[in-house]
């Protein structure tokens, strides 16, 4: 759910395996979280952030592999 006070739950599609980074970034530009640094295979691939320790505020999910960066808005109550 979004705004959350517990798990964000998200769920990448990928076409093939391949290197991914996902991260946490708060409002400030500091990453708070680090959910995924690795290798993560085709099809999907669930990630999850428990935000129940995060301060209220916006955040933003950034993805990157190695053709494509996303970017997502979750706000903590």
């Amino acid at each position: 759910p979004n705004p959350t006070t517990g798990r964000v739950r998200l769920t990448l599609q990928l076409a093939e395996a391949q290197t991914v980074r996902a991260e946490v970034i708060d409002a400030l530009g500091r990453r708070v979280a680090v959910l995924l640094d690795g290798l993560a295979p085709a099809g999907e691939s669930p990630v999850e952030w428990n935000a129940a320790s995060a301060a209220p505020g916006v955040y933003v999910v950034r993805v990157h592999t190695a053709t494509a960066e996303l970017t997502r808005r979750v706000v903590v109550r």
